[in-house]
């Protein structure tokens, strides 16, 4: 139990939500889901002090009043220990399930608190804990009111890019460096704004990142992005150059995902061995079981796919081993640091190394300089990503200026 805070003046309302609960529910029903509801519900109870209040606020949200804080910071700490009692293993029926849990804390003054602002400003802070990429907990304040207001307008913006047909891919070449011939291509979304300017991802996937709208992008991204493939297809029918298609954890723990992917691509005529799904350490375990087999389903109907944004977070070398993988990129954050006296070019080397060993190719994302192609060069990086070689452009345009390289490849094609 947690022991008392000293006795204030404010007043804290805490939401408190579990992580991707509904894929439990669809996966092991809804009593499994009932019962870790209760299990949660006990647990909360158990870390509050008299007088302070729990309900239960529809689903898998919590929402706790708390009384008699004597900080903001206590009321932080208070609302991360509530989180935290939902992150410990739940054990049902002979089944261990590992959740984890994000919260939102606001606090007023006990003398002139409106209720409804309050919660208001916890649910905002909830929001924004999710967005950051859950297993958090977040207090609300002043530039986060003006940061939900920004991510409003930006949710405004690519729903109307939805409805309007305003999504549209730029492509990215990765290249063998030996060759100077690009072997794939990530695609990356853009939308367009009601007033035609475009905008990159930035400046919305932060903003839809926990929300319905993320599947719906994905699905159209994915689409244009086989599309595209397919043009490839016509134009290098030998060693076609690969697409490579990005997905938020939240499109994987959807239901339909793999068979969603293998019905559009043969809906656009593309071999999957030409899509690459790109996927983050967090996407894969996202949804437990369900998602590795959703990826595993894939890569035995022939897909490639591709570990992103590999040395952010908490990486692990394991993860290569016992993912289905064709490929490792290194994220461009960490690449950025290869000319430093850090540690990131022994690491580099590692990874390398052991990816060489379990017959994984190796990509160096966000490669911008001459410096840093050699580096990455010399540690094993073939193939290259980055404003080195070319920035993302649409297809129309890496077709002309890949052209001459793109034919190479095709002239191999036998007559």
């Amino acid at each position: 139990a947690v022991g008392p805070h000293e006795r204030g003046n404010l007043v804290a309302a805490c939401f408190v939500d579990l992580d991707v609960f509904k894929l439990i529910n669809d996966t092991h029903g809804h009593r499994t889901g009932d019962h870790i509801i209760r299990i949660a519900a006990e647990r909360l109870s158990r870390r509050l002090r008299e007088g302070d209040l729990l309900v239960r606020h529809g689903g898998d949200e919590f929402v706790a009043v708390l009384h008699d804080l004597e900080s903001p910071a206590a009321a932080l700490q208070a609302a991360d220990r509530l989180r935290q009692a939902l992150t410990e293993p739940f054990a049902i029926e002979g089944t261990t399930f590992d959740v984890t849990a994000s919260a939102g804390v606001a606090v007023c003054s006990a003398a002139g608190c409106d209720q409804d602002d309050l919660l208001r400003q916890a649910d905002i802070a909830l929001y924004a804990a999710k967005a950051r990429g859950r297993n958090q907990t977040v207090l609300f304040d002043d530039e986060l009111e003006v940061l939900t207001e920004v991510a409003e307008r930006q949710r405004r913006m690519l729903r109307h890019a939805l409805d309007h047909d305003g999504v549209v891919m730029h492509f990215q070449p990765l290249v063998d460096s030996e060759t100077g011939r690009p072997v794939a291509f990530e695609a990356l979304a853009r939308c367009l704004d009601p007033q035609g300017v475009l905008h990159g991802p930035g400046s919305f996937l932060d903003s839809i990142s926990s929300s319905g709208m993320i599947w719906e992008l994905d699905q159209r991204a994915f689409r244009l992005s086989c599309e595209a493939a397919a043009v490839l297809q016509r134009v290098v029918p030998v060693d076609t150059p690969v697409i490579g298609c990005n997905f938020s954890p939240l499109s994987i723990v959807q239901p339909d995902f793999a068979s969603y992917v293998e019905r559009t691509v043969a809906e656009c005529g593309v071999e999957p061995a030409n899509i690459c799904i790109e996927i983050t350490e967090t996407a894969a375990f996202a949804g437990g079981q369900h998602s590795l087999d959703a990826v595993t389903t894939l890569h035995r109907a022939g897909f490639k796919i591709a570990l992103d944004d590999f040395g952010t977070g908490y990486s692990s070398l394991s993860h290569l081993r016992d993912l289905p993988l064709h490929s490792v990129k290194m994220d461009r954050s960490f690449v950025a640091r290869f000319t430093e006296n850090g540690p990131e070019k022994a690491i580099a080397e590692a990874v390398v190394g052991l990816a060489g060993d379990l017959g994984l190719g190796v990509v160096a994302e966000g490669v911008e300089t001459g410096e840093q192609l050699s580096i990455a060069r010399n540690l094993g990086f073939r193939t290259i990503q980055g404003w080195h070689y070319d920035r993302a452009m649409p297809l129309d345009e890496i077709l002309h200026r890949w052209v001459d390289t793109l034919m190479e490849l095709a002239a191999a094609t036998p007559g």
